[in-house]
């Protein structure tokens, strides 16, 4: 299959915070995505093990589900740019417990200011996260979200990706 046809490419996004973002709907079957982003600093005041601490410099959300109508089948999985939890630490969301997984990609302000590429097998981060198989994508979302702290963060999110195939994962 073309390239063309395997991976989609969408615009930059730039997100300043107070929980603002940007979504691209499609359903489909989904095996990796990457992007880059970049965020001015790290949060100080967030905890991601804590509802009252729940905010992000910088998260990429991948909304996955096979009902339209049944919202408890809706499962999450979302990258995180944390300011203190370790790399790869996998966490459940504080909102959805059973039904939100987040995955810190980075973490603290050692990449601020820098553009960061990422690359993921989303079908394997979707396993680990929940067990089983993905359903479709329903969604993806990007945000800065300093609703929780207070704090302000500028966001930018670029060459975002999404493909149904593991080979060449790079944007």
């Amino acid at each position: 299959m073309p390239a063309g046809r395997q991976r989609q490419r969408l615009p930059g996004l730039r997100c300043e915070a107070d929980g603002s973002g940007g979504r691209h709907r499609r359903h489909r079957r989904l095996a990796s995505a990457g992007w880059r982003w970049q965020v001015s600093a790290a949060l100080t005041g967030a905890d991601a093990t804590k509802k009252a601490g729940d905010d992000y410099a910088a998260r990429l959300y991948l909304v996955f589900s096979n009902s339209r109508w049944n919202p408890l089948a809706v499962r999450t999985l979302v990258y995180i740019w944390d300011n203190k939890l370790p790399v790869g630490t996998m966490v459940p969301s504080t909102w959805a417990l059973k039904r939100g997984r987040m995955v810190v990609l980075r973490s603290g302000d050692l990449d601020a200011g820098r553009w960061v590429t990422e690359s993921r097998n989303v079908h394997t981060d979707f396993v680990d996260a929940f067990g089983y198989e993905p359903p479709a994508l329903r969604a993806l979302v990007v945000a800065a979200d300093t609703d929780q702290t207070g704090e302000r963060v500028t966001t930018f999110f670029d060459d975002i990706y999404l493909s149904r195939s593991t080979d060449n994962p790079q944007p």
